[in-house]
């Protein structure tokens, strides 16, 4: 199972909510599935900021259950085991994702990928993006993100505020370097 922080309880305690492995499959199987997990964990946020929960706490909380979201996307296209990162980046790096925001991703790979794996992360961010989810994504080697970051400083500061969400741990760690 994932390292993830537990999503907050104004999710998880939704009987929409996926409890189990078994859940969350039946829950990905088709996108209409995924659309409607998205748009019950959006409502629940909006309901909890008009319950008076703090603000940072709801999108804190959304963070973490579009952290638990994506895992199990990712796990679903399987490719927990491909020479591939999955990392939050920007504001959900920092574990800040408003509602209308971009959900920001970095995937790193190695300088060369298999078709398969070049297969499976077209159809992870093409189910995310048939799924609701507005994602911004960049796709690069480790050499690309440092030369990018040499052009351009956001770069630079995407990286430090990135959280690995699930993916080869070493390559996360030498971008980090």
């Amino acid at each position: 199972m994932s390292d993830l922080a537990s999503a907050p309880a104004f999710i998880t305690e939704q009987s929409w909510w996926p409890q189990h492995d078994s859940h969350w499959h039946a829950s990905l199987e088709d996108v209409s599935d995924l659309k409607t997990l998205v748009k019950h964990t959006r409502h629940a946020v909006i309901e909890a900021f008009n319950n008076k929960l703090d603000i940072s706490d709801c999108v804190n909380g959304y963070a973490l259950a579009i952290d638990h979201l994506l895992w199990h996307v990712w796990q679903l296209q399987d490719l927990q085991d491909h020479e591939a990162a999955l990392i939050a980046v920007g504001g959900y790096g920092r574990a800040e994702l408003h509602l209308q925001s971009d959900i920001d991703l970095m995937i790193v790979i190695p300088p060369e990928i298999s078709p398969d794996t070049e297969a499976k992360l077209s159809a992870f961010l093409t189910l995310l993006w048939d799924s609701g989810l507005e994602v911004g994504h960049s796709v690069r080697t480790i050499e690309e993100a440092v030369e990018e970051s040499k052009k351009d400083i956001t770069v630079i500061t995407c990286i430090m505020e990135s959280r690995l969400l699930s993916g080869d741990k070493t390559l996360y760690k030498n971008l980090k370097q």
